[in-house]
């Protein structure tokens, strides 16, 4: 999907974003979601582990675009993805029908009213 130049890519939910090296991509099969701090057993980098997910989420993104879909990436060392900014005029940046389709089945809550 491409919206005013943005790109917006699903990564498979069983990517093990968590559980690699986000440094030399060695994986930690023994993480557990308790643990919430890690060192990398091949390079020895002491991982956070929602830090490391991002980071490891945005990289699989990345390759997606880059890799599957035929997209060139000016700027890929920016340290988050997209960007942020003043909509003063007010405008919805978010495009609703966009999501609504999306993520709507996941949200939407069945329920009936009797009276």
């Amino acid at each position: 999907m491409e919206w005013l130049g943005k790109h917006f890519v699903l990564v498979d939910r069983f990517f093990a974003s968590s559980k690699l090296c986000s440094r030399c991509g060695w994986k930690n099969n023994n993480l557990i979601l308790r643990e919430r701090e890690w060192t990398c057993l091949a390079c020895g980098t002491t991982h956070e582990r929602d830090e490391n997910a991002s980071i490891n989420l945005k990289n699989e993104g990345l390759r997606i675009l880059k890799e599957e879909k035929d997209i060139t990436i000016i700027h890929d060392d920016a340290p988050t993805v997209g960007t942020t900014g003043s909509y003063a005029f007010g405008d919805d940046v978010r495009p609703k029908e966009i999501f609504q389709d999306l993520f709507g089945q996941f949200s939407r809550k069945k329920e009936s009213i009797t009276l």
